[in-house]
């Protein structure tokens, strides 16, 4: 491949390329075009990425990998047109997919639409709270923006380490061992915080890692019930404060009331 000033561009060719390839032609209906889509992406060979997911797509129109894979390829290409189209078929679909809300965010960004872009990020923000990414272009599109943020425990608080022993127990993670399996170990222990900020960091390098982008969504599920049964909880017991304080105060008007008859 050659650029624009006429250099030769060095491509890596994934050894997954042929490996995939020779899966669809067994199976042509297959959804490996996914997988060889996305090598392609990775070897910056877009139009064989673009004519695969097509072809695929006649099979499988709804998959909404293939369609926010597709996003993602022109949003790399700088088309933000062409990728615009298909992260809105994307979310028409699965309206919470992080990466389609990110990327068509960065969209509404470029072209100035910082209405639509509020408004996208709120969306995704409220889907998950706890990505600093989505914070952080929030308040790049809102000077006012202020977040509350999330606590996952008590203070103090503190989970059993992952080995068994409290005093193996590292508050930070190694971006050099954030890799899935830790971020559910910390998720099933409570620690959303940590399991979604290393999720981030795969995301990041990887906005299409499938098995990364469920957990986020399945920890970020698991924040928003958290702080509606929290609300629900403060709810209650100000109904129950409000509901003691109502009935001492009719206490008080009857003892008054009894007093005044006997006199």
């Amino acid at each position: 491949m050659e650029d624009k000033k006429g250099k030769k561009e060095q491509v890596f060719l994934s050894p997954k390329i042929a490996e995939y390839n020779r899966m669809m032609m067994k199976n042509p209906r297959s959804l490996v075009f996914i997988n060889l889509a996305d090598e392609y992406r990775k070897g910056k060979l877009y139009q064989e990425a673009v004519v695969t997911l097509e072809q695929g797509l006649n099979e499988h129109p709804s998959s909404v990998p293939a369609l926010c894979l597709l996003g993602q390829i022109y949003f790399e290409m700088a088309n933000y047109e062409k990728s615009r189209q298909f992260l809105e078929k994307v979310l028409a679909i699965k309206d919470d997919n992080i990466t389609a809300l990110k990327l068509i965010s960065r969209i509404y960004i470029f072209s100035h639409w910082i209405t639509d872009a509020k408004n996208t990020l709120s969306k995704a923000l409220s889907c998950y709270p706890e990505d600093e990414e989505i914070i952080g272009m929030l308040r790049e599109v809102d000077p006012d923006f202020e977040y509350g943020g999330y606590e996952d425990q008590e203070p103090g608080e503190k989970p059993e380490s992952l080995s068994g022993n409290r005093d193996e127990y590292q508050e930070d993670t190694p971006t050099s061992i954030a890799t899935v399996t830790l971020a559910r170990l910390y998720i099933q222990q409570g620690f959303y915080q940590k399991g979604i900020a290393i999720l981030a960091k795969i995301l990041k390098k990887d906005p299409m890692d499938q098995e990364a982008i469920s957990l986020y969504e399945e920890a970020s599920e698991n924040i928003r019930q958290k702080n509606e049964k929290r609300k629900e909880l403060n709810g209650s017991q100000s109904d129950e404060s409000r509901v003691k304080k109502e009935n001492k105060l009719r206490s008080f008007l009857r003892n008054i009331g009894k007093k005044n008859n006997k006199e």
